[in-house]
């Protein structure tokens, strides 16, 4: 087979995304990837910026496979919710005795989540609902991968101890019918 200059340039040319394909990701999995966002940010306001930014910046991204389009989309909207809020360790994200396996965890009840400091929201939205590795995790976040870690058991520890009446549920329950309009 003869393969011009040309033809294969064409072919590796149609290996990456467009501003098309990334527009057709962000339509395509909208609700996802605004849930993605919101459950990063906490706050609506703040995830319709990260999402807005997120999209703005796939129409410039350049080599991406077109395989990739929803992963990069995603990692995108994470970098946005991370230099929005700046996510940081705290004392009280810090140092537990404890491990509680994600088994016992029960429901995924997206308005505890919600409720958890920004670090530990991070932490956990990125690891355990999205599996990233910890490694992974620490590099998007700036911190060590104990820092990850040890947030990732307080997120737990929270999640499974909360009151179901916690104060901000109402609140953050009245945010999760918007999303879902």
């Amino acid at each position: 087979m003869n393969w011009s200059g040309s033809k294969l340039g064409n072919i590796q040319a149609d290996r990456y995304a467009t501003p098309h394909d990334f527009c057709w990701v962000f339509r395509d999995k909208l609700d996802s990837l605004y849930l993605f966002s919101f459950l990063l940010t906490g706050d609506q306001s703040k995830a319709e910026q990260c999402f807005a930014a997120a999209l703005e910046e796939s129409g410039h991204a350049k080599q991406v496979f077109k395989d990739w389009t929803y992963v990069w989309a995603k990692t995108a909207l994470a970098k946005n919710a991370i230099a929005e809020l700046q996510p940081r360790p705290g004392r009280a994200d810090s140092v537990l005795t404890t491990s509680i396996a994600a088994d016992d965890l029960g429901a995924f009840e997206p308005y505890r989540v919600l409720a958890l400091p920004d670090f530990l929201r991070f932490v956990f939205v990125l690891s355990v609902l999205e599996q990233y590795s910890k490694h992974d995790c620490s590099l998007l976040l700036g911190c060590s991968v104990g820092e990850v870690q040890q947030a990732r058991i307080r997120a737990f520890e929270l999640l499974a101890n909360t009151d179901q009446s916690a104060p901000r549920r109402e609140s953050i329950f009245a945010d999760l019918q918007m999303v879902r309009k």
